[in-house]
């Protein structure tokens, strides 16, 4: 009879035991556990984890070599990245290591002496052929920088990725829908959901950077907002923009401003009102019930200085029971602001309930299309700084179809100084039949 609880070694630091596999880390002549996992590749992919985090915690530096595993060196890039000058953003971190998991199954075993351009060529269809072309040029792009940093660090003798091609992604026109129905998504929502979507709309801001708003940001008499800032979706807390650009000045109308001074007054409003119930329930039901317990919870949530700095505050849990029965907690750092799926929610119920098909992105696609469409290519500098575009020549590619049917628009100047008395010609002549003689 076999016995299934026999151990049976099947790869360098993993062994098999019945359904499991068991995962082991030898670092500076000691052997850690890793934990047991349902499939050889996640065993792999925690073992090169846990090996990662104790040498990071012992300060060892790995012994890299042309027989490390692409897997290894890729868990010692992501680590070395994070550790230095200019780490990763958390929502980038989580993407990276969404790409390795892809790149592992099919690639993570292979050592990186035995890396070559026809190699390359070889694997590149085998690595997630089922998706998008972005996003398999998304996970090779990854794939690539890691080869790349063996190579520049000496850990390969070779640049094996100089004539590697990637897969032709077809260029996706920008489609934005008509501003009326984009309003009547915005019309729909609820308070205060359809401030954060009118803000999208008018100004071109990303999500991230309307949630991280502060009052303080509002320039009222110069008509700006000063967007330095923006909610992290992977972690909630407050990063800086991607790119330079991203800081900037953001132009905004006096129709915008009254709607932000209304929306201050109202939200205001509502919190005093909350206040009032909150001590009204606690003076009728006493101190002991349950309706009080919870109206003092409401009042301590409404002490925080948040509610009056930013401009879509939100009540901080720090702990509460999931749908699984588990207990959750609140991570340090989060802004305490409205949450980003929330939104999100709200907008999906709202876009079903109408029938227009837009994502939330689509609102910064609506307001440059406006623009370009209303203010020609004038219009494109302002717009591209208006976006925190690092270079107007991204925003006219973005954009660039909107102006195609403005071409007769803006020529008719030309026809208008053409039709303007001159010396030089006589334009009558030159419209009489036969032309001039």
């Amino acid at each position: 009879m076999k016995n299934r609880f026999k151990r049976t070694k099947v790869a360098p630091g993993i062994y098999r035991r019945g359904d499991t596999y068991e995962a082991f880390a030898n670092v500076n002549g000691k052997t850690y556990s890793a934990g047991s996992h349902p499939t050889i590749k996640r065993a792999k992919d925690e073992q090169a984890t846990r090996k990662a985090e104790l040498l990071s915690a012992l300060q060892i530096k790995p012994k890299l070599s042309d027989k490390t595993p692409f897997r290894a060196y890729a868990e010692h890039w992501v680590k070395t990245r994070m550790a230095g000058a200019k780490p990763f953003k958390p929502s980038m971190e989580r993407t990276v290591r969404s790409h390795l998991t892809t790149l592992n199954a099919v690639i993570g075993d292979v050592k990186l002496r035995d890396f070559s351009p026809e190699k390359l060529r070889q694997i590149e269809p085998s690595i997630a052929p089922g998706k998008s072309p972005k996003y398999r040029k998304n996970l090779l792009q990854t794939m690539v920088s890691i080869l790349e940093d063996a190579f520049k660090f000496g850990t390969l003798k070779r640049d094996v990725t100089t004539f590697f091609d990637y897969p032709e992604v077809p260029k996706a026109k920008v489609s934005a829908p008509p501003f009326d129905q984009a309003m009547r998504i915005v019309g729909a929502m609820r308070f205060p959901f359809n401030i954060a979507a009118v803000l999208a709309a008018m100004t071109g801001m990303r999500q991230g950077e309307i949630l991280a708003l502060e009052w303080t940001d509002v320039e009222w008499d110069a008509l700006e907002i000063t967007v330095s800032k923006a909610r992290d979706q992977a972690t909630g807390r407050s990063i800086t923009p991607k790119t330079d650009a991203g800081i900037r000045s953001v132009t905004i109308t006096p129709l915008v401003v009254a709607i932000l001074r209304a929306y201050q007054i109202q939200q205001r409003e509502r919190i005093t009102g909350a206040r009032v119930r909150a001590e009204a329930m606690i003076a009728r039901y006493g101190s002991s019930t349950h309706r009080a317990a919870k109206a003092r919870r409401i009042l301590t949530s409404l002490e925080g200085e948040h509610w009056d700095r930013y401009l879509f505050p939100a009540r901080i849990v720090q702990k509460w029971t999931s749908a699984d029965g588990s207990t959750k907690t609140r991570r340090e750092g989060r802004l305490p602001v409205l949450e980003a799926r929330n939104l999100v929610r709200e907008f999906h119920a709202t876009r079903e309930a109408t029938g227009v098909r837009m994502r939330w992105h689509s609102f910064r696609h609506v307001f440059a299309s406006n623009v370009l469409a209303s203010g020609g290519p004038g219009a494109l500098n302002q717009l591209a700084r208006q976006l925190g575009h690092v270079d107007a020549s991204f925003t006219l590619k973005q954009y660039s179809h909107v102006l195609e049917g403005r071409a007769q628009q803006l020529l008719q100047p030309m026809d208008a100084l053409l039709s303007t008395p001159s010396d030089a010609f006589d334009l009558a002549q030159l419209l009489a039949p036969g032309g001039k003689k």
